[in-house]
């Protein structure tokens, strides 16, 4: 595992400010528009890798299922969560 990196303030604002607090699977999943408390979640699942395209604003829950490693549970994919950021 890789060592976190923090992610540039401006590269948050901008990230923040493209989603306007919505969570990427939240509208992808169910058309749902509202403002979530939410994190900014890296897609590649790489915490040093703090590019503005390698991030998409998530709410708590969906953000706790993408990082889930269960092996019983078939999580969010990596181009399901690609493919919602838009």
């Amino acid at each position: 595992m890789s060592d976190r990196t923090s992610i540039p303030t401006a590269t948050e604002t901008l990230v923040l400010m493209a989603s306007a607090r919505r969570c990427a699977l939240c509208f992808g999943f169910n058309g749902d528009l509202t403002r979530k408390k939410g994190q900014i979640a890296h897609i590649d699942q790489n915490a040093s890798n703090a590019e503005e395209r390698n991030l998409v604003y998530l709410c708590v829950e969906h953000h706790d299922e993408y990082d889930s490693t269960t092996s019983q549970l078939k999580g969010i994919s990596l181009a399901e969560l690609r493919a919602y950021k838009g």
